[in-house]
């Protein structure tokens, strides 16, 4: 009988202080990862850029034509969002889990990702830990989120549970930190009718839950919580449960 998958996606938001370069909490994140550690069977990780991929992305114009400048720009936030990577293996070594991490960039095939590899290493024992990162496609310098690598990973896997880790509680009607009257959606089945205004170096919060209504076509449970409280990962089946259920 084969392990049940679980995909996890750590916002970037929620582990970075996402307006101060390079800004890691350290404890957020290892309250996180341990509580994903609780989950049985096979798992992977992916996690956003927030400070360390953000900024510089939006300070370089990336996405956009290949320059020198916005060449540098890629290398900058790649080698960012590898120290940001590798700090997130170190709290996953602390707790005796055994991390793999991949550059995303190295796994591109002509514009696509293959994630043969990771799902090998996570058939292995591993847990793959997978990243949104720059990368290069004809005479463009692109941007593949975490959100993309977590679509393509659903649809390779089809995983049992997929739970988006952000900073704030759920989908809302409106942008939350703008409008104290947006309300929260216990479960979304469309995007209709929702604002969504943030938007930063991938797309913002729109772009994220188009993306999280298609990975449900390929998932068995998904959803959004707000990482600031991670115990809420295990009471998604009970009446306590804060977040969105992605229907």
């Amino acid at each position: 009988m084969e392990k049940p998958v679980s995909l996890f996606k750590i916002g970037g938001s929620i582990i970075t202080r996402k307006n101060s370069y390079r800004y890691f909490r350290e404890k957020v994140a290892s309250r996180i990862v341990n509580e994903i550690l609780k989950f049985e069977g096979e798992k992977i990780i992916v996690h956003g850029g927030g400070s360390f991929g953000h900024v510089k992305a939006l300070e370089y114009g990336i996405p956009g034509e290949i320059t020198p400048d916005r060449l540098y720009g890629a290398s900058l936030v790649h080698n960012d969002m590898i120290d940001l990577s590798n700090r997130v293996a170190g709290l996953l070594l602390s707790m005796d889990a055994k991390p793999y991490i991949f550059s995303t960039s190295s796994l591109m095939k002509e514009g696509t990702l293959d994630c043969k590899d990771p799902v090998a290493y996570m058939k292995k024992g591993l847990v793959p830990l997978l990243f949104g990162d720059t990368y290069i496609s004809g005479n463009k310098v692109l941007i593949y989120s975490g959100d993309k690598i977590m679509l393509d990973l659903s649809k390779l896997l089809r995983p049992s549970i997929v739970v988006f880790l952000s900073d704030v509680d759920g989908i809302f009607t409106d942008d939350p930190k703008e409008n104290p009257d947006a309300k929260l959606l216990p479960r979304v089945k469309h995007s209709e009718g929702i604002k969504a205004k943030g938007k930063d170096a991938t797309g913002g919060m729109k772009l994220k839950l188009d993306t999280l209504l298609e990975v449900k076509r390929y998932s068995n449970k998904v959803y959004l919580i707000n990482g600031k409280f991670p115990e809420r990962m295990r009471k998604t089946e009970s009446q306590e449960f804060k977040g969105t259920v992605i229907e």
